[in-house]
């Protein structure tokens, strides 16, 4: 969902703005439909810019109402205007100069009936600017699911009315504790149509008579479907694969996958997963599905490599197919023939991913990537995500961490891309 997002639009409006005041006004209380108003635009406006308007002038298609001085940091009460298209432009005094703006279609859209919106005024570059936001959030969620789902602001404020999503959670959490022997799961769909999908391995329709009345509203948008394995037994066999997995001590990732009605087992290293299992004569669940996120590169890669033997590296048997996601930004150094990042906070020894390789090149140590691409370089800035850990499973890495090369541990995730990469200004790049 999306709050506070800036909407640039052709604004439809037709009456006037009253005179300021120092606190914003509360919004108008919604009328129902579907639990909302839509019987008009609400509208204010701010003055964020930190030079004080001794009067603003809004012109409304072909009428021009004088709002009166506007101070810094001062917001008009909210207006409800029709729904009349009409064009709408701006006129401001600050520090005797005079300011015009006029909204340009080409960036807008049409105002939603019963929205709020403030209309921020600052000054920029010798010009007026107008930012404007939508004010109320449930609009805010609509007119993002209206945009992404090609459906109107009224449908979009239907499938999210509070009720319906009360309705539906009441009703996934009865029949996980009433009907597991027979309970599937239960989700959304929102495209060709919007439906409530509720699956069971049998006498789905006997059973859900018994908490939705034929003439219930939430009757008329589920669709029931069969399956082969309850949630409860997914729910089991996932905790099934997670007992086995550890005791053999092998990563892996696991969801269950609803919809599809299975529990997905997500592997970097598909033959190294069999080969463990076979060793260990595990047999998983039948409702388990192998899915292999990653093909490694093995012991060899194809590309030339000259190992720096002095200087240690702990890595990963195979490459986790979760990554935490905090930044580590620092120095990649060798200290005491250990491989580590320096940062203001911590100095770390990095668990490296399966498939990074160091290598000297002509004096310049150097990280390649699966690719053999030049990943980060010995003295260089890097921008490394992965997590803080205070202890590392040793079973999990290709060789033991010497005593010389102690924590604090960061479990690498991955190199930042280069256009997220902080630039001199503390921003991302684009």
């Amino acid at each position: 969902m999306k709050h506070a997002f800036v909407l640039l639009l052709i604004l439809l409006l037709a009456a006037c703005v009253p005179a300021t005041q120092t606190e914003p006004a509360a919004a108008p209380t919604p009328i129902p439909l579907h639990g909302y108003d839509f019987s008009g635009v609400h509208l204010r406006l701010k003055n964020v810019s930190g030079y004080d308007f001794s009067n603003v002038a809004l012109t409304v298609g072909d009428q021009t109402e004088q709002i009166g001085p506007l101070p810094p940091a001062t917001t008009t009460d909210y207006a409800t205007f029709t729904a009349d298209q009409r064009s709408l432009a701006l006129h401001v005094t600050a520090s005797q100069t005079e300011y015009d703006w006029t909204a340009d279609s080409a960036f807008g859209v049409g105002l939603i009936d019963g929205g709020e919106f403030t209309l921020e005024l600052s000054i920029e570059n010798d010009a007026l600017a107008v930012t404007f936001l939508m004010d109320n959030p449930i609009l805010q969620d609509a007119q993002y699911y209206a945009e992404e789902m090609g459906v109107s602001i009224e449908e979009a404020l239907a499938r999210l009315d509070t009720q319906n999503e009360d309705a539906i959670s009441a009703l996934n959490e009865q029949l996980q504790a009433n009907e597991a022997d027979t309970f599937a799961g239960l989700w959304l769909e929102h495209e060709p149509e919007y439906r409530v999908v509720v699956a069971f391995t049998r006498d789905g329709e006997e059973i859900i008579r018994k908490y939705v009345a034929d003439d219930d509203q939430l009757a008329q948008l589920i669709e029931l479907r069969p399956a082969r394995y309850t949630y409860a037994q997914l729910q089991a066999d996932q905790q099934t694969v997670l007992r086995l997995l550890e005791a053999i001590q092998f990563p892996v990732y696991t969801t269950i996958m609803v919809q599809e009605n299975y529990v997905e087992l997500g592997t970097t290293d598909r033959a190294a997963l069999d080969v463990a299992l076979a060793e260990a004569n595990v047999t998983l669940p039948e409702s388990v599905v192998i899915t292999t996120f990653y093909e490694p590169v093995g012991e060899e890669p194809p590309f030339p490599i000259t190992p720096v033997p002095d200087v240690f590296m702990p890595q990963l048997k195979q490459r986790d197919a979760v990554f935490m996601d905090a930044l580590l930004i620092g120095e990649l150094v060798v200290e005491d023939s250990c491989l580590r990042v320096r940062s203001e906070g911590a100095n770390y020894l990095v668990i490296w991913q399966a498939d990074y390789f160091l290598t000297d090149n002509d004096g310049v140590w150097e990280i390649l990537d699966e690719t053999g691409a030049v990943a980060a370089r010995v003295g260089e800035t890097v921008y490394m995500g992965g997590g803080e850990t205070s202890w590392v499973d040793e079973p999990y890495l290709r060789d033991p961490i010497p005593a010389s090369c102690g924590g604090p541990y960061w479990r690498m995730g991955s190199f930042l891309p280069e256009e997220y990469i902080p630039n001199v200004t503390g921003e991302t790049g684009e």
